[in-house]
């Protein structure tokens, strides 16, 4: 497949792949599971939320073009679906740690789920973007760790001025499952995508209720 990106005013160069001469923008996003316990995942908060309802979310994210650059692919270059993958896996792990402050997980590896839907907000000419679904274990100790994290940067003001904002886009990270209330889940497509996951749980046997 044909890869490309976009920059975009923000300075931000997202990739995308070309499916039918038109231009479907990668993303990522993440069920990150607590060991022995596939129904809770990790959620993170938009930064400076008035509540704790309808802002929470998997980690998640577009695709950047710098770690295609970084293994030497240019704008227009053909690469397997493999390979392509291999690459999202390397900056789904970076946007883990940004906005979750997970640095410790295991197994981390694709779904056979996708989500795909128009992108007009985007003003490329016939954009589309497209979330590959991962999953992962993590230990207690791990949230925990994130936990602390997030909590020193959040009382460090100091320190959020001079961290690149993919570090500063979320101010909490917490276990979550349906028990907790959908109303918790961010509306649009990162309620649709949790709940094709956890449909996906079920399909397989997979107890979530």
């Amino acid at each position: 497949m044909e890869i490309g990106y976009h920059e975009f005013p923000s300075g931000k160069k997202y990739t995308f792949i070309k499916q039918n001469g038109n231009p479907v923008f990668v993303r990522n996003i993440c069920f990150l599971m607590k060991e022995n316990d596939p129904y809770h995942i990790v959620v993170v908060r938009e930064w400076g939320s008035p509540s704790n309802y309808q802002v929470w979310e998997p980690p998640k994210g577009q695709m950047e073009w710098k770690e295609l650059a970084d293994a030497g692919y240019k704008a227009g270059d053909v690469i397997k679906p493999n390979v392509l993958l291999k690459q999202m896996k390397v900056a789904l792990t970076r946007e883990i740690i940004e906005e979750a402050k997970i640095t410790s997980m295991t197994n981390l590896r694709p779904l056979p789920l996708v989500y795909k839907q128009a992108w007009p907000e985007s003003g490329v000419k016939n954009a589309m973007f497209m979330y590959q679904f991962w999953t992962a274990n993590i230990t207690e100790e791990a949230l925990i760790a994130a936990q602390q994290d997030m909590r020193q940067l959040v009382r460090s003001p100091d320190l959020k001025d001079v961290l690149l904002k993919d570090f500063t886009e979320k101010d909490a990270v917490a276990w979550w499952s349906p028990q907790s209330g959908w109303n918790r889940i961010r509306e649009s497509f990162s309620k649709k995508m949790t709940r094709i996951y956890y449909a996906y749980l079920e399909k397989y046997g997979i107890k979530t209720d």
